[in-house]
């Protein structure tokens, strides 16, 4: 309302004013122009644009006023030595039409109330006012808050030296103690490996050994006709006895030769006999030995 009041007051002072329509400019049987036909699409362009560019109702308006100064159709209308608007729509048509595109224009609600300059100029002088009485009092803590920050920051870095120098020698102490345990390691990793060939020439020999074990069992096992050792052992015991019994004939031939010996030349014919009998016993002896 303020800018269509600015407006009016400029259009005043330049001498502009609008005059009252006259329909009897408009000839009966003159051919109707183009503007007719075109009326309502450029309307709706006019409509759309005031409303996406968040234009007034009355700079909308007021553009649609001035608008025929834009179209060739408009100048027909226009006295160009007094700059005055002549209308050249019916009044019927021109009602139809704005019947016809009225649900499309914007209104003005009680919630844009809020978009305009006076709220927000209201709104920057609030907040002005509450920092301007709030800034000492946020000042004050927040400076207080950087010192205390400082402070602690200072005593974290000395306790920090403090810790740096106590740990020093467990440091280098650990240090020692890590690369032996890197050194330790790579012994350990040393030794696995040659535990791991170990394992494999262990397994190698008790393959080997399995396979000779095998080889054992199946020979000994067809090996299991034992007789003819039981008849050879029997044959030695018999044959053992049978040389008993030959000493001991042996003996008796030889103490009866030993007294016929002793008793006198009469016997030795006797004894030749008894000699010749006595060596035949000991060859067969012997044979039995051998």
């Amino acid at each position: 309302m303020v800018l269509h009041g600015l407006c009016g007051k400029v259009l005043e002072k330049t001498g502009f004013r609008f005059l009252e329509p006259d329909f009897s400019v408009l000839d009966q049987g003159q051919p109707r122009t183009d503007f007719e036909n075109s009326m309502g699409d450029e309307l709706e362009e006019e409509v759309e644009d005031a409303v996406s560019d968040g234009e007034d109702d009355a700079e909308y308006f007021g553009a649609a006023a001035a608008g025929p100064s834009r179209g060739e159709s408009f100048s027909n209308g226009l006295l160009e030595e007094k700059q005055i608007v002549r209308s050249t729509v019916k009044p019927e048509d021109w009602r139809v039409e704005c019947e016809r595109v009225s649900h499309r224009l914007r209104k003005i609600g009680p919630g844009l109330v809020d978009r305009e300059w006076r709220s927000h100029l209201m709104q920057t002088q609030q907040y002005h006012d509450l920092f301007n009485s709030q800034f000492p009092t946020v000042k004050a803590q927040l400076t207080k808050l950087s010192a205390e920050l400082d402070k602690s920051l200072r005593e974290i870095v000395e306790k920090e030296e403090i810790i740096g120098r106590l740990f020093d020698n467990k440091a280098e102490s650990y240090r020692q103690m890590a690369a032996a345990h890197e050194e330790k390691t790579k012994e350990y990793n040393e030794l696995n490996d040659s535990i791991l060939n170990l394992q494999m020439e262990l397994k190698t020999i008790t393959d080997s050994l399995e396979q000779t074990r095998h080889e054992m069992e199946q020979r000994s096992s067809t090996v299991t006709d034992t007789q003819p050792l039981v008849k050879l052992k029997d044959t030695i015991k018999r044959m053992k006895a049978e040389m008993r019994q030959m000493d001991l004939r042996i003996g008796i031939v030889s103490h009866t030769l030993l007294q016929t010996h002793l008793r006198g030349p009469a016997d030795q014919e006797n004894s030749g006999i008894l000699v010749s009998a006595v060596a035949t016993v000991e060859g067969e002896c012997t044979l039995l030995r051998v």
